[in-house]
């Protein structure tokens, strides 16, 4: 079986064992059933290690990779990562976000916003592209927008 990928391009569904194998298969705009890679900076990410928390608003032209806790709206100019075991509660907006950990509040993302499996988002996304891991948990509205 085959279904319309991007670009024009087939792609195929296959059964192994009564398995049913997804290749690629893609939405436009919502992505479900995997990842598309985003332009990364050559710069290093600031760091929010684990045990460390911030109270208060953030604003950053560089990425940033949040492994410990932050209250307050999140404002960067690169790449988000909330990694596993990392939380933000309050507004997120950056390039790219990408939580594997939680996030309670709304998330605007220029180029997209992927909540990975395990991670948790209480609060809207918008984002030209969203992508919703398997396994992942959002409480809120989507919705697609021109960066």
């Amino acid at each position: 079986m085959t279904c319309p990928g991007r670009f024009g391009k087939l792609t195929e569904v296959s059964e192994h064992a009564g398995i049913t194998q997804l290749v690629e298969c893609k939405l436009p705009k919502l992505d479900v059933a995997g990842s598309i890679p985003v332009a990364r900076s050559t710069m290093q990410p600031s760091i929010i290690s684990a045990g460390t928390e911030l109270s208060g608003r953030l604003s950053l032209d560089s990425d940033l990779d949040v492994q410990g806790r932050i209250c307050g709206d999140v404002a960067i100019q690169g790449a988000l990562v909330v990694s596993a075991g990392g939380y933000i509660e309050g507004r997120v907006s950056a390039r790219s976000v990408t939580v594997a950990g939680g996030v309670r509040g709304d998330i605007h993302g220029t180029d997209r916003v992927e909540v990975l499996g395990g991670g948790s988002v209480v609060g809207g996304i918008a984002a030209p592209i969203v992508v919703l891991g398997e396994g992942s948990e959002h409480d809120g509205a989507i919705e697609l927008v021109d960066g």
